[in-house]
């Protein structure tokens, strides 16, 4: 599951790399043939099923004018993750935003499995608030794109 925010406040720099990375995670998955969705943060969502390497235009070309809101986002990721188990274990989460992404919902409960690509805003270098409860996350300073492949390994390995 892939988690992508598509809103006003990770236009620019942030965007360059969660969209790079949820590219990457995404090819990866596709490649290995393994069940993917993307869930879009901003706005009400959208839930897409990538199946083939065509469908990572979504990646690149969804965006929205709206706020984003984490609660729906990863509840109808969680929800999601329910209906494509492969095995049995359940699919990781991967949330793609900015260092401030849910700082306001004090009491969200991260959904089982999730892990975080937090990009810090330009001469930023905070821990994200809602680190804490992600099983595993990691934070990148914007622009970071060299290294992207091992961060999501450690993510997602």
């Amino acid at each position: 599951m892939l988690v992508l925010d598509t809103s006003p406040p990770v236009f620019g720099p942030i965007e360059a790399v969660t969209r790079l990375a949820a590219h990457i995670a995404a090819a990866s998955l596709i490649a290995a043939q393994l069940p993917l969705v993307l869930v879009t943060l901003g706005g009400r969502g959208r839930v897409e099923v990538l199946s083939r390497r065509a469908d990572l235009v979504s990646i690149w070309t969804e965006r929205t004018l709206e706020l984003a809101e984490p609660r729906r986002g990863l509840a109808l990721a969680q929800g999601m993750a329910r209906t494509i188990r492969d095995g049995q274990l359940p699919p990781a989460i991967l949330l793609l935003s900015h260092a401030w992404c849910a700082a306001e919902e004090h009491d969200l409960e991260a959904p089982a499995g999730l892990r975080a690509l937090f990009v810090q805003y330009p001469r930023q270098d905070i821990k994200p608030p809602f680190a804490d409860r992600c099983e595993r996350w990691e934070s990148v300073p914007a622009g970071t794109t060299d290294a992207l492949e091992q961060v999501l390994g450690r993510l997602l390995g």
